[in-house]
């Protein structure tokens, strides 16, 4: 019979690993429910007892070189109460105006709504409007036009939402994604979170709002640079009319004539509410730079934005290698 030496799996050296990562196990199982809060707080989502996804979104990292001033000069005197410029590419902050206080939005709110419902998948599931938007909030409203029973893809309610800035699509996109107001209202919260935004508080998805539905200049900069990388949101932020073709035909068109008005204009979203007064977010492209301006509480809000697009255009150039410093030519 053939003899074999019987040799122990387990040698001291792995007996001793063995047990220190046993210990370290239990010392991180005893640190689990404050790591797991950390995560919580660091995320904006809510706790694992909450029907709320949890999702890292993509923040478009910085690209090229930041914009630089041969010559400085003086931003122009704008009437707006909180506004910012930045550059699309890079992220740099070229201009700011209390760019970090808290101001309502109004319907730049609908930012958000389109970025997330984007982000979430799906643009030609069927929406069945199950609503009747009798609400009394909702009487100066702007509207999409859409009647109980109504079906429609979510990207027509998107364009619908977009472009005549309807509340009415806002409440359906909502309903639609996360079956509530209130639950998609949670998750656009923790959307901003998740880029980095945490001056933004949202209590409804279109922006007709109050005193505790805030955000901030610079948030809704990052936010308009976020969703501009969305084929979808930038393409119907420059559409001046969409049909949408469900149940039944509705034809909608954009009340944002600013970015029609101007050269190399191309977005983004209109807003106005008593409290909030008119907000603008505006992006513009020429040699291929895209700028970006926000402006809040701005009763000439044209006319600031076109100010510091302008400015921002004449003043800042874009280092494009070969070529060197090139200053954007207006049309381009």
């Amino acid at each position: 019979m053939t003899s074999f030496t019987f040799r122990p799996v387990f040698t001291a050296r792995a007996v001793s690993m063995a047990l220190l990562a046993l210990v370290a196990a239990l010392l991180l199982a005893g640190c689990s429910g404050d790591a797991q809060a950390t995560e919580v707080r660091a995320s904006g989502a809510a706790p694992a007892s909450t029907p709320v996804a949890r999702r890292v979104y993509l923040v478009p990292p910085p690209s090229g070189v930041v914009p630089v001033q041969p010559i400085q000069t003086v931003a122009p005197r704008i009437s707006a109460r909180a506004a910012i410029v930045i550059d699309d590419a890079t992220g740099a902050v070229l201009y700011e105006y209390n760019s970090r206080a808290h101001f309502q939005p109004a319907s730049l709110t609908k930012i958000a709504t389109a970025a997330l419902a984007i982000d979430k998948g799906k643009l030609d599931r069927i929406v069945t409007i199950d609503t009747t938007f009798d609400d009394p909030s909702l009487d100066d409203a702007t509207e999409m036009g859409l009647e109980p029973g109504d079906k429609f893809t979510l990207r027509d309610l998107i364009y619908g939402m977009l472009l005549p800035s309807g509340a009415d699509a806002s409440i359906a996109i909502a309903r639609g994604v996360s079956g509530s107001e209130a639950a998609f209202v949670k998750e656009m919260n923790a959307f901003m979170e998740s880029l980095g935004l945490f001056d933004t508080h949202f209590i409804d998805p279109h922006g007709i709002g109050g005193p505790t539905h805030v955000s901030t200049a610079y948030d809704l900069a990052m936010l308009s640079r976020y969703a501009l990388r969305q084929p979808l949101f930038a393409q119907a932020a420059r559409t001046e009319a969409y049909r949408a073709v469900g149940s039944r035909d509705i034809t909608v068109y954009n009340t944002n004539p600013w970015s029609f008005l101007y050269e190399g204009g191309d977005g983004v979203k209109s807003g106005f509410t008593e409290q909030a007064g008119p907000t603008l977010s505006a992006s513009a492209t020429r040699n291929g730079h895209r700028v970006i301006v926000i402006v809040l509480d701005s009763y000439q809000r044209n006319e600031d934005t076109t100010a510091l697009m302008d400015w921002a255009f004449h003043t800042f150039c874009w280092n494009d290698g070969v070529l060197g410093c090139q200053r954007p030519q207006a049309g381009r």
